[in-house]
């Protein structure tokens, strides 16, 4: 968990996902052909290449980190990919980092 939040651009996707930005944000998903719900389940890739202004790879990379860490879940529609941050994670790792520093 440290690993994955020690990288600002983490944290800073982290936020976006906890802000509950999707791609229906974008102009006209339909017409780049991203699945956009009423209701989105989470941010996908594209979104987060534009608004970090990163490749793919690089995005893919900083999601990977963050999944593994278990602080953010994956849910695939078709091609795309979708990024929700894992709250009751988050809410874990924020209380056993607290626990320790108040230990010391």
């Amino acid at each position: 968990v440290a690993k994955a939040l020690s990288d600002p651009t983490r944290l800073a996707m982290l936020d976006a996902m906890a802000q509950g930005r999707s791609c229906c944000g974008l102009p006209d998903p339909a017409e780049r052909g991203v699945p956009c719900v009423a209701d989105p389940l989470g941010i996908c890739v594209c979104e987060l290449q534009e608004h970090f202004a990163l490749g793919q790879s690089r995005v893919s990379y900083h999601l990977r980190v963050l999944r593994e860490a278990g602080l953010a879940k994956e849910e695939t529609r078709g091609k795309w990919s979708f990024y929700a941050i894992d709250r009751e994670a988050v809410a874990a790792a924020l209380h056993d980092l607290r626990s320790l520093l108040l230990r010391v």
